[in-house]
């Protein structure tokens, strides 16, 4: 499912970033309307909300496809709410928001740079801080907790820091809400500055069909308020070699718990912080599935709708399916111990993107790990 929304780019935030932090906008138009995998942008939501504190919730990554796939207003190409929206309280608004406005914003971000490793902010400083490559500079609380949402590696294998907001109130409120994300994308320093590409702050204000704006995504980086002051974390950049293996086990983890191999995650990181966190949890019953010509086993979820959605194209969707996958070989591999971690390649696979597979949309690490969602 593509659904255009409005990119608007600050180019003048850049210039006025001090000088250390200073990066070049790296994109050339101030506006432009740009079409969004709303498929992949819920995987990523769903990818990124798993919690190895509580096995269960691995159930948290169909959240976001089964919540907000009917939420989409089916009558026209623009990504905006559905009218009966207006029927769900406060609460859950703000929830959707949250949502929408980390997955859409990281799914247009990586079809620009095409990322190849996107890591869970909080997640890639634990994993950074046990390889001894963190050091806190003024207080704590200011740490994992308040990092970005996104640390990203793109293909020059610089570092990318991502910031996502989202609201339903309109443009102006993600000016609003910029001045808090700001903060937060400054939060993480570098012993060298220069191996950071981009600080980005994004705000993804949601039109309905009552909303005199479109949908638009606001893209900035923007100065930190007094930016000497601000306690942080400082990453050591002098091993990036180091600093990608804290990102394949990000991605390897995820990948065996979404895929409800809890059992092998404790053999292959068992120093991880997050395995440690996880409860003695045997391993979820797996099936074996295809696709993506290959063979996976992990975790088949389908919902049928009990009214199909009936899109402004013409096509009808009746459900959903959503499938976790880890490959057969690294099962077998992994079985004997960690592997190795700079001989594992865990790019990020976009699949085939052309029109006639729009039903269907998929982010693969290498050919180890596979999310996808099917419409049916």
């Amino acid at each position: 499912m593509r659904t255009n929304i409005e990119i608007v780019i600050d180019q003048q935030s850049w210039q006025t970033s001090r000088p250390q932090f200073r990066k070049v906008c790296p994109f050339p138009q101030t506006t432009m309307t740009s079409a969004v995998n709303f498929g992949r942008a819920m995987l990523w939501v769903g990818m990124m909300s798993v919690s190895p504190r509580m096995p269960q919730w691995w159930a948290a990554s169909l959240w976001a496809v089964y919540r907000y796939f009917a939420a989409v207003d089916d009558k026209v190409p623009e990504l905006r709410l559905h009218e009966s929206i207006e029927d769900i309280d406060t609460n859950p608004k703000k929830v959707l928001s949250d949502d929408w406005g980390t997955g859409v914003a990281v799914e247009w971000l990586d079809s620009q740079f095409q990322y190849q490793y996107v890591g869970h902010g909080r997640n890639t400083m634990l994993e950074l801080k046990r390889q001894g490559l963190t050091a806190y500079v003024g207080k704590k609380k200011r740490g994992p907790q308040k990092c970005p949402d996104f640390f990203c590696i793109d293909p020059a294998g610089r570092y990318h820091l991502i910031e996502c907001k989202g609201n339903q109130s309109g443009p102006v409120a993600s000016a609003d809400q910029f001045v808090q994300g700001k903060q937060q994308k400054a939060n993480i320093w570098f012993t060298n500055e220069q191996v950071v590409s981009q600080r980005l702050v994004t705000g993804l204000a949601i039109a309905n069909p009552k909303s005199k704006w479109k949908t638009q995504l606001a893209v900035i980086d923007p100065p930190p308020d007094d930016v000497e002051a601000v306690p942080h974390v400082l990453v050591q950049a002098e091993e990036p070699e180091k600093v990608l293996t804290a990102l394949k086990q990000v991605a390897c983890l995820d990948g065996l718990l979404l895929a409800g191999y809890f059992g092998l995650a404790r053999k292959v990181l068992p120093d991880s912080e997050r395995v440690k966190r996880l409860p003695d949890a045997p391993d979820h019953p797996h099936r074996t599935f295809e696709t993506a010509r290959a063979e996976w086993r992990g975790q088949i979820y389908t919902a049928n709708f009990p009214v199909p959605i009936k899109t402004f194209a013409g096509e009808e969707i009746a459900g959903i399916s959503v499938r976790f996958g880890v490959s057969p070989n690294f099962l077998e591999t992994s079985a004997v111990g960690p592997p190795v971690w700079n001989e594992l390649d865990l790019r990020i696979r976009r699949g085939n993107q052309s029109p006639e597979f729009q039903r269907r949309s998929v982010i693969g690490y290498g050919d180890t790990f596979i999310a996808e969602v099917e419409l049916l």
